[in-house]
């Protein structure tokens, strides 16, 4: 199977591997930013460590303006330029020399003022062409294993099922009684009567 040619249909398959909440959290992350962003051309990743969902005024991936990564228990919000932002309230981690980022607890996150006006920022910053943003969206599958959360959201939740229907069968089933064994009978000797101590040891 090809890799899909449209911006969701790329992010769903290539979420598949991850839990529910993390791929609830990037397909709605996705839709706010765009509200927040205007018209911008999708980048989609199927990279090594993640999945990111960026966006670009001149539909080059070099001109990132944000996005999302997708890990196997959380969604990051980057920003590829986040050492020339504002940052009052220190919310942007990252010590390198150019990319920042927020850990996103839930979609309100997105609302958040602080993180607003850091995405508005990070708008303002960006390239823009003379022509409005493509709308086909660069989707790049990188090559090589990836680290991926071991199908858990899809598999995992399958095995999960089996080993339950496999205890629900095993309480199900009558227990096996072991067979009893005769009690054998043995004589007790009466203890000997306690030996007097010897003068010589009083």
């Amino acid at each position: 199977m090809g890799t899909p040619t449209t911006a969701v249909a790329a992010l769903r398959t290539f979420l598949v591997p991850y839990p529910a909440e993390v791929r609830a959290l990037m397909l709605a992350g996705r839709r706010r930013l765009l509200e927040l962003l205007g018209p911008a051309t999708d980048l989609i990743y199927d990279a090594t460590s993640a999945v990111g969902a960026g966006f670009s005024y001149t539909g080059n991936p070099r001109d990132n303006v944000v996005n999302l990564a997708a890990y196997a228990d959380h969604v990051t919000l980057v920003f590829p330029w986040g050492v020339k932002l504002k940052d009052p309230k220190k919310r942007l981690r990252g010590e390198g020399n150019q990319v920042r980022h927020v850990r996103l607890a839930n979609l309100a996150d997105l609302d958040d003022p602080v993180l607003v006006k850091l995405i508005e920022q990070a708008a303002a910053l960006a390239p823009r062409g003379n022509a409005p943003p493509p709308r086909k969206p660069f989707i790049k599958v990188y090559a090589g294993p990836k680290r991926r959360p071991s199908l858990r959201g899809a598999q995992g939740g399958r095995q999960h099922q089996r080993r339950s229907r496999r205890s629900r069968h095993q309480s199900q089933a009558p227990e096996r009684l072991r067979p009893l064994r005769p009690h054998v009978f043995t004589r007790t000797r009466s203890p000997a009567p306690p030996l007097q101590a010897s003068r010589a040891c009083e």
